[in-house]
């Protein structure tokens, strides 16, 4: 997809450019996606039912992905990959862009990401790839010493970037 505008308020109702493109950059302090400045409006959407203990993206995409679009939210930042294409086409339908948390535990492998990564790169809602959730004083929830997690997270990064 193309857009005139990355402006949330512009009537314009197409969509956001695609990060599928592989055009981000980051000049300064502006994110820059096709060559256009955006301005991102982002919550951590995790969805899980009451009485459960496992995200479930597919069964609350629907629902708070219009709620999201309401309240001006552009983007979601997840504590688990999301790897359903389903889900990631009916959250850029609304023109939300995913942060994909696709490493958080120390306990796995950097080489854990690479299903995920491939899974879904190529999808336009995903804008970038998160690792390490409060890793900095959590030790990658496995007690790892804090410059040990950041090593980690430099192989992780690595993994990701000969994927995508």
């Amino acid at each position: 997809p193309s857009a005139q505008s990355c402006d949330p308020g512009s009537e314009t109702p197409e969509l956001p450019p695609s990060s599928g493109s592989g055009e981000i950059q980051v000049r300064g302090r502006q994110l820059l996606v096709g060559g256009r400045p955006v301005h991102l409006k982002g919550v951590a959407w995790n969805p899980v039912g009451k009485g459960h203990h496992h995200t479930d993206f597919a069964t609350f995409v629907d629902r708070d992905a219009e709620l999201l679009a309401k309240a001006g939210v552009n983007a979601v930042r997840t504590y688990s990959p999301i790897t359903d294409r389903g889900v990631l086409d009916k959250l850029w339908a609304r023109k939300i862009w995913v942060v994909n948390s696709v490493y958080n535990y120390g306990g796995n492998s950097p080489s854990s990401v690479i299903d995920s990564v491939n899974a879904v790169k190529d999808h336009p809602a995903i804008l970038m790839w998160s690792i390490g959730n409060e890793w900095n004083y959590n030790g990658l929830y496995t007690g790892m010493a804090l410059w040990d997690a950041a090593a980690r997270l430099q192989e992780v990064a690595a993994v990701i970037k000969q994927h995508d």
